[in-house]
């Protein structure tokens, strides 16, 4: 689940919501610290924990505000809030999937990505990779069976990665097919939909 912070003000009947959105970021880079301070921040900040060891062996990680809600919001008000909080919670869902799945690539708001390499990751990056080329092998035949342009050489370079693949490591069989049926798409060959 998406983690927030709440800072009440009941004078006010305020509610500030600041987000933990790159905890599972954060815990990829730092999976058992000693201790974790969340800290809330006005705006998102491109460095947004702390890069070094304290002496006490804590770390910091900016929680950046989402939305202020106040209990005398009108409709407008209530919709923006809800509008900034959905799309807060669809990137940090994003970034729980993709520890869950344990593909340690994060999006990061900019348009970069951290990338974490380790065990765990020295452990799943080749099927990480064959579930994507055999999800990238599937959309080229869709494209191709609903008369959508599908570039050549693109398709050439995709399908010459498992060809290349298969000099040194055993692809996965799905993926094999896969690329075997966008090949007799290709050829123009009758194929029933996309083959699992």
């Amino acid at each position: 689940m998406p983690y927030y912070l709440g800072v009440v003000d009941q004078q006010q009947l305020t509610l500030e919501l600041f987000s933990a959105r790159f905890l599972p970021v954060f815990l990829a880079w730092r999976p058992h610290p000693k201790r974790l301070r969340l800290i809330p921040v006005d705006e998102f900040q491109q460095e947004y924990r702390t890069t070094h060891d304290n002496k006490d062996g804590a770390y910091e990680l900016l929680c950046h505000k989402v939305a202020t809600l106040d209990a005398h919001d009108d409709r407008a008000a209530i919709a923006k809030c809800a509008e900034a909080i959905r799309h807060d919670s669809k990137a940090a869902l994003q970034a729980i999937a993709s520890r869950l799945n344990q593909e340690y690539v994060f999006e990061i708001p900019g348009g970069t990505m951290e990338i974490f390499a380790g065990p765990g990751s020295a452990e799943t990056f080749r099927h990480a990779f064959f579930k994507r080329l055999g999800e990238a092998y599937f959309n080229l035949s869709f494209l191709l069976d609903n008369n959508h342009p599908a570039s050549e050489a693109e398709m050439d370079a995709f399908v010459a990665i498992v060809d290349e693949l298969s000099r040194a490591v055993q692809v996965p069989d799905q993926v094999m097919r896969l690329r075997e049926g966008l090949q007799n798409r290709r050829k123009g060959c009758h194929v029933e939909g996309p083959q699992p």
